[in-house]
């Protein structure tokens, strides 16, 4: 059931609870035609990726459209509080919480701005043709 695309929590590999401040990197998301990068690191043992499932399914609702964001939540594992093999997420009276996450943007390569501008009236030449025409 539900809508397809992604809405889970995966397991950050090199976390540890033995050093459960230590920031880890949990995800690299990379853009090769605007040549853009972001890196993710936390100290939190998940990430729950979402892919936008339930936004607009109409086109003319674009760049608002299903599946056309991401999203990258770190966190404690959903369900922790009745999973003993899991994390604690409990935070008692008098604890304090913290959570540490840096979203660090860096360019894996520099287009000049002529393929840039070539690339970008393609793809908006591409929506705005969808969907096409049958008659």
């Amino acid at each position: 059931g539900g809508e397809p695309g992604f809405d889970h929590c995966f397991v950050v590999s090199n976390w540890s609870p033995d050093d459960p401040d230590k920031l880890s990197e949990v995800a690299v998301v990379t853009d090769t035609l605007s040549g853009r990068r972001m890196c993710v690191s936390s100290n939190q043992p998940g990430v729950q990726i979402y892919t936008g499932n339930f936004l607009s399914k109409d086109l003319s609702d674009f760049p608002f459209c299903k599946h056309m964001a991401i999203c990258l939540e770190t966190q404690g594992f959903p369900n922790s509080p009745n999973n003993n093999s899991f994390p604690s997420s409990t935070l008692k009276p008098g604890d304090t919480y913290v959570h540490q996450t840096i979203h660090s943007f860096s360019l894996i390569g520099i287009l000049r701005l002529s393929e840039l501008v070539v690339k970008l009236a393609f793809i908006c030449k591409l929506v705005m043709q969808w969907p096409i025409d049958s008659k």
